[in-house]
């Protein structure tokens, strides 16, 4: 008995009108277009030289990635986001989804160093498991004193990897300190007048 009415529902609506002892009616038919469905999944990290198969597709619908393709699947092998837009008889639907590919052999023993003569310095596996040094150890790090390139081969979750890192001993300036001042008062500190290195 309204003048109007909203219709959610696909379907013949009429409507009769009583005007001044006239009477008129017409008809409606809604027919709702299906929504087309796209899901690209959950974010994923996958290891780097792999690939994914990413699937957009919906009976009777066309594509658009924002790889410019318009086939419904894509695979891709790079970090990125990856986003489409499917289209049925005019509506729509988009997903995303972040694609990363790690390389776990980067970082394992960290960067190149540089150490003085009679410093040591400990090499320690910042990832991996299961290491296997150049010189046989089987230990999560190694001490060197020598230059020179030192590499290991661990096991990580995307096969086997090897990390190299070059340490560079040099001959450092010898810094001495003189005190201006001592106090021999039996504490055992500052008793003794001496340089220091």
């Amino acid at each position: 008995s309204t003048q109007t009415i909203s219709a959610s529902d696909a379907g013949n609506y009429f409507v009769t009108v009583f005007a001044g002892g006239c009477i008129s009616s017409d008809t409606i038919n809604i027919n709702y277009k299906p929504n087309p469905i796209v899901n690209l999944g959950a974010d994923t990290s996958l290891c780097i030289g792999s690939s994914i198969l990413l699937n957009a597709t919906y009976p009777n619908s066309t594509y658009l990635w924002n790889t410019s393709s318009t086939n419904s699947t894509i695979t891709v092998s790079q970090t990125g986001n990856y986003s489409v837009v499917v289209s049925l008889n005019g509506c729509t639907a988009t997903d995303a989804i972040n694609v990363n590919f790690i390389n776990p052999g980067l970082g394992i023993l960290g960067g190149d160093t540089t150490t003085c003569i009679d410093y040591p310095v400990t090499l320690t596996l910042k990832s991996g498991t299961n290491p296997v040094w150049n010189n046989g150890s089987t230990a999560n790090s190694i001490t060197v004193l020598q230059s020179g390139d030192y590499w290991v081969s661990v096991n990580t979750n995307c096969g086997n990897f090897t990390d190299t890192i070059h340490v560079n001993v040099e001959a450092c300036p010898c810094q001495l300190f003189v005190p201006n001042a001592f106090s021999p008062g039996g504490d055992s500190k500052n008793e003794i007048f001496k340089p220091l290195h």
